[in-house]
């Protein structure tokens, strides 16, 4: 197909120097035309910086997410542009609800007795209307699908519009 034989190819790679340095390079393959002769142009630029904090970051969120786990402490969101909760797979687990489930307000209700959900609503609310950030600790007892009660606690924080906490099953 010709026109797959011009299109750009890019990739990462990482080489070994042979010093045992390990680099990371960017190389881009651009096919082209030149005094009608097919030709390669290749870009190559040293990301290795880039790729070292890249691998940092995947390192730290994984092992902040395996302590997360064995502490029993999720992390949550109201993602108030969407309209959506974002919660990670522990809170999923502290409530007993298949991880990825779209979650609404009338889920996080139904899993909470009415003087639990007031308090909370009264809470929110006062974040909401605040003008300036806000933040509270919590403890509620809630209602997990399929499983018997338990209590959970927390800390919830309203910051320059964004509104987010963490839970943990206590």
């Amino acid at each position: 197909d010709e026109g797959n034989l011009f299109a750009s190819v890019a990739d990462e790679v990482m080489i070994r120097h042979s010093s045992g340095n390990e680099r990371w390079l960017s190389v881009i393959r651009k096919p082209q035309i030149h005094k009608n002769k097919e030709t390669d142009l290749f870009l190559i630029e040293d990301i290795t910086d880039r790729k070292k904090n890249e691998l940092e970051t995947i390192n730290a969120r994984n092992r902040l997410s395996e302590v997360m786990r064995i502490a029993k402490v999720g992390y949550w969101e109201k993602d108030f542009k969407n309209n959506r909760w974002i919660w990670s797979d522990e809170v999923y687990k502290i409530f007993n609800i298949e991880p990825g489930t779209e979650i609404s307000e009338e889920i996080i209700t139904e899993l909470m007795d009415k003087k639990s959900i007031r308090r909370r609503n009264k809470r929110i609310s006062k974040a909401l209307t605040s003008k300036h950030n806000f933040s509270y600790a919590f403890e509620y007892q809630i209602l997990p699908q399929g499983s018997p009660p338990k209590w959970i606690a927390g800390e919830s924080f309203f910051e320059d519009g964004r509104f987010y906490g963490w839970s943990q099953d206590v």
